[in-house]
């Protein structure tokens, strides 16, 4: 946007190097974006004017300033640019990539070079051979496309006959469409042509071949411009913005199906508990005996067949009957963590269906007003996509690297020192699992959770693996990893970023690596 000012009057020239649609529109007033926004061609401000031409049958406006400088507006689709000359023609400054040089310019005297009869019957002969509107693009550059067919349509010529085809008053009856159709060009009257409602081309001469156009004899043609110019881009961004809201809820559709995918069935905990309790009896039955090598005990399956063998792991620095304690809290963690398999099914299976619906509306929405209704009626669900009301992208995506592992549950790991620290103290919460990678740098690591005692062994693991893979220590076979519920752990003031300490800790060996299906985050 430059603003223009002649006294108390201010004027605002809106120029878009869009590659589909670019456009320039004098306006009265457009607000600054508050974002994303930046100052460009300083040095322009305080220039005086000293005319504003248009190029001769093209799409260039050529503004100069009493010092001799100019600002050269280029609106061709794919190459829109707008470039600051200095006084001896050279790039100064432009507002896409600055180009090494520009080819030569077109004469600017705010002139249409109008073809004659007699021209168009000196060279339409040459162009027998080619369709109407491909000779009429010939004779003038800008007698094509939509304005090239509405010729030929007036003319009632076939589209996809070519010159030769047509008798002498046929090709009389073209050449009089183009002057008549310029003619008309020249009254200053606006035409928008409609696609399904919805405006599609703006025009100077009504569009007839389209059928469907709106007349506006009473807008200026200023005027007339900026309505559909916010019009036509409002309906260019549909797309794109269907398009992001559309991705955000694949990825986080496909992410629940990796978290459902991984969450351990109420059957498998049972039998697992069921296991575990067995070998606690198991081992409390057999408590005076010693293994008969470290690391496991082989006792009698009573609880199957006598006649059988079960081999039970140990812990060697345990006793047998602290391995049995062990194995009854390893049970009773089990069948604990059967509501939150529960809970959390129910949660991730519901928000999949949300954005199973979600999805189809958006995809099924053709209009901004039914996007826009969409967005609002989901704000929550758009939030927690990372998209504005708007179905714009949030300035502050997810800051962590997330992952799921084993029973579905989420972890999250931190980029780096001040990010370790904004994960720890901001967004973990007490009873959240908490890893990092023993005696060495690396991310802090947090395994979301209800309660600790709710938590499989193996998200425990995969956890810690996070955390060892994170780490300065990647490249070992296996790393301690230390971790703790999240109330246990301290950030005194002062101490650098990323650096908290531990009142209590468990130690876990962990191989570095990341949970199956799930992709390094760098």
């Amino acid at each position: 946007m430059f603003a223009l000012r002649s006294g108390e009057e201010e004027l605002i020239l809106h120029f878009s190097a869009d590659r589909a649609f670019p456009w320039l529109l004098l306006q009265d007033d457009v607000a600054r974006a508050r974002r994303n926004s930046t100052d460009l061609f300083p040095a322009l401000a305080g220039r005086e004017i000293a005319s504003v031409r248009v190029a001769m049958g093209d799409r260039m406006i050529r503004m100069d300033f009493t010092d001799g400088s100019a600002l050269l507006f280029i609106l061709y689709a794919g190459k829109s640019n707008a470039l600051l000359l200095a006084a001896d023609g050279s790039i100064e400054d432009s507002f896409k990539k600055k180009p090494a040089a520009i080819d030569a310019l077109p004469g600017f005297d705010n002139a249409v070079d109008i073809p004659s009869l007699e021209e168009m019957d000196a060279a339409l002969p040459a162009a027998s051979s080619m369709t109407s509107d491909k000779a009429l693009r010939g004779l003038r550059p800008w007698l094509q496309g939509t304005l090239a067919r509405e010729i030929a349509f007036r003319a009632g010529a076939d589209l996809d006959a070519t010159l030769d085809t047509l008798d002498a008053e046929a090709r009389a009856r073209l050449k009089r469409t183009v002057l008549e159709t310029i003619d008309e060009a020249s009254r200053g009257v606006a035409h928008i042509a409609l696609e399904d409602g919805i405006p599609a081309r703006f025009s100077l001469v009504a569009l007839t071949q389209l059928g469907d156009v709106a007349t506006l004899p009473d807008a200026g043609l200023l005027d007339a411009l900026s309505t559909f110019a916010r019009k036509r881009l409002g309906l260019a961004n549909i797309e794109d913005i269907k398009s992001r809201a559309l991705k955000a809820a694949a990825r986080e559709i496909e992410r629940i199906e990796r978290s459902l995918a991984k969450l351990a069935t109420p059957e498998a905990l049972e039998a697992q508990a069921a296991e575990h309790e067995k070998f606690g009896n198991l081992l409390m039955i057999h408590a005076n005996d010693y293994p008969e090598q470290p690391g496991q005990m082989t006792v009698p399956d009573l609880f199957v067949d006598p006649r059988l063998v079960v081999c039970i792991p140990l812990q060697e620095r345990l006793t047998v009957i602290e391995n049995s304690q062990r194995y009854f809290d390893r049970a009773r963690r089990a069948r604990a963590s059967v509501a939150t398999v529960l809970s959390r099914g129910a949660y991730l299976q519901t928000r999949r269906s949300a954005l199973t619906a979600f999805r189809s509306r958006v995809e099924a929405a053709t209009a901004r007003r039914a996007l826009r209704d969409i967005f609002n009626e989901s704000k929550d669900l758009m939030e927690s996509l990372g998209l504005t009301s708007k179905g714009e992208k949030n300035d502050a995506p997810f800051p962590f690297r997330r992952f799921t592992v084993f029973g579905g549950f989420e972890v999250w790991a931190g980029r780096n020192s001040a990010n370790n620290d904004e994960l720890t103290v901001r967004h973990a919460k007490p009873n959240d699992l908490w890893f990092h990678a023993r005696g060495v740098g690396g991310s802090h690591v947090v395994l979301k959770c209800a309660s600790a005692a709710q938590v499989p062994k193996e998200a425990v693991r995969e956890a810690a693996s996070i955390a060892a893979y994170y780490s300065k220590h990647r490249n070992a076979k296996t790393v301690p990893v230390a971790y703790t519920e999240r109330k246990y752990v301290h950030k005194p003031k002062g101490v650098p970023a990323g650096t908290v300490y531990l009142d209590r800790e468990k130690v876990i060996m962990a191989e570095p690596k990341l949970p199956e299906g799930e992709k390094d985050e760098a």
